[in-house]
């Protein structure tokens, strides 16, 4: 399967979980184990927002990420040129000899480069920046666009060792969810079959993960519980895969263990590449 079909099953079961909280939230049991849905939810959402990013076309976001940044360290550094002449700094004076059009026009690692100096100086001179009214928001914005930058705007062997890196948690952690899943929340959840069978009923189906892409096998109806070994299509909890019955098919969505993943269609390098480097162009 893959990573987004697991975050969407997951986000539906919080979902029902909030929607009946009434019927948990005096059971610490089922309060911790919520919670700890709940974490590993954001956790799963924030790599696969992260995968994303790192897929996105690297031309594209240097373009969408150059206006922006000039911008605010442009106007950054007009509030610093005028700390300079109070101080007579010159080197700030100098550091700050640039225009908003000038910082478009220069490389990515150059403006890098600039952008922490320049908010290097705003350290410096704090108290004095506290003067001007937005100036301690543009310092704000400055080290996030800094963030930013390096998130999106890494050289292709460095982007590929993070995007490697990041579908490692996203397996590591998907294991770990689905194995949380079957051994605890399904267990616990039993014990609504009958004093509160909507509740019950509605976690079942959210339980079963949707297939976004590929040809899906039928499935049986629910029998009065949770199928904590198969309602995610991963098998049972010894490990083995469901069995195909030749109704149709396999889906080709993969195992948690490495099998293809539809949507790396660039193919994920392995993480930790002795041949990639880091930096920025």
């Amino acid at each position: 399967m893959t990573e987004r079909n697991r975050l969407y099953m997951m986000q539906a079961v919080v979902k029902v979980a909030e929607t009946h909280k009434d019927q948990w939230q005096d059971m610490p049991e089922f309060t911790e184990s919520f919670a700890s849905l709940n974490a590993y939810e954001v956790k799963m959402r924030e790599l696969v927002q992260r995968k994303e990013l790192l897929k996105q076309p690297f031309g594209g976001i240097k373009a969408e990420l150059r206006g922006e940044f000039a911008l605010v360290i442009g106007k950054l550094a007009a509030y610093l040129r005028l700390v300079s002449r109070k101080n007579r700094d010159l080197s700030l004076a100098m550091v700050t000899d640039f225009t908003v059009a000038s910082l478009e026009r220069m490389s990515a690692q150059r403006t890098l480069a600039l952008a922490e100096n320049i908010v290097a100086y705003t350290d410096q001179y704090e108290s004095q920046l506290d003067a001007f009214d937005n100036a301690t928001d543009l310092v704000e914005k400055a080290k996030e666009q800094i963030l930013i930058f390096k998130e999106k705007g890494l050289i292709p062997s460095e982007r590929r060792r993070l995007l490697g890196e990041t579908t490692e948690q996203i397996k590591r952690l998907g294991r770990e969810v689905m194995d949380f899943l079957k051994r605890e929340l399904d267990f616990l959840m039993r014990y609504f079959i009958d004093i509160a069978p909507v509740f019950f009923n509605a976690f079942s189906n959210a339980r079963v993960i949707p297939k976004l892409s590929g040809n899906s096998k039928g499935r049986s109806g629910n029998n009065g519980s949770v199928d904590s070994g198969s309602a995610d299509g991963e098998g049972d909890d010894s490990g083995n895969p469901p069995v195909d019955d030749g109704a149709a098919p396999p889906s080709g969505d993969g195992d948690d263990d490495g099998g293809f993943d539809p949507e790396d269609d660039d193919g994920d390098p392995p993480a930790n590449d002795p041949n990639n480097t880091s930096g920025v162009v």
